[in-house]
């Protein structure tokens, strides 16, 4: 048996708490984390987690209007090789090997359908197709801007992963809270998921520890 431990989180362009929310990383120990809405401000949260997770890759051009919604970052405790992604895809994707498995990672940011819906479909439609080509061990992680009944999780269900999820609300809206940031494990794998604090997000942090069946 082994098991994969995965962070995602929404900084929502945040410029003030990078310390309190790379606290909570550490705290947490995942194998490897992925943020959303990373600017050149917030971005000082890979100087607070580069004892710990010497490795990242950060694009800041693959978002909403070419990284108006902020960049995608990982990082991680072993080495990361980024392999090609399409220019404005609001996904990014690299290797590593954790504890002898070698996998994949993608991080993603879907817009918002009622911001662009065109823009929101056709992101959904490339990463489907993107991670339904990875080979081996694949991981997704991120804001899909979507609950896991509506199209942006649903359109996953033929690429080999599947959402963790318990219903508990991962970002809040004038008071309303929706589960819209996922870890999407692979098929036959199981996972536990712990809903982090907002620490100056309007975002949770989510943590995933996924385990494969024996």
């Amino acid at each position: 048996m082994s098991d994969v431990k995965i962070y995602t989180k929404n900084m929502l362009a945040t410029t003030n708490k990078e310390r309190m929310m790379a606290k909570d990383v550490i705290k947490m120990d995942p194998d490897i984390a992925c943020f959303q809405e990373v600017n050149r401000d917030n971005n000082k949260i890979i100087r607070f987690l580069e004892q710990v997770y010497p490795y990242h890759y950060l694009d800041y051009l693959q978002v909403y209007r070419e990284g108006k919604n902020g960049g995608l970052l990982i990082v991680s405790k072993t080495p990361l090789t980024h392999t090609k992604t399409k220019r404005g895809a609001a996904l990014i994707s690299a290797k590593t090997t954790v504890r002898g498995n070698e996998l994949t990672i993608c991080n993603l940011h879907f817009t918002p359908s009622w911001k662009d819906s065109r823009l929101f479909y056709k992101q959904v439609s490339h990463a489907v197709r993107y991670v339904s080509h990875i080979h081996g061990l694949k991981f997704v992680a991120g804001d899909f801007n979507n609950t896991v009944q509506e199209h942006a999780l649903t359109a996953f269900q033929n690429t080999g992963v599947k959402p963790i999820y318990d219903y508990k609300g991962t970002v809040r809206h004038y008071g309303i809270e929706r589960e819209i940031d996922f870890v999407l494990v692979p098929n036959g794998w199981t996972g536990e998921k712990k809903r982090r604090a907002l620490l100056g997000s309007d975002h949770y942090g989510v943590f995933v520890k996924a385990t494969s069946n024996p």
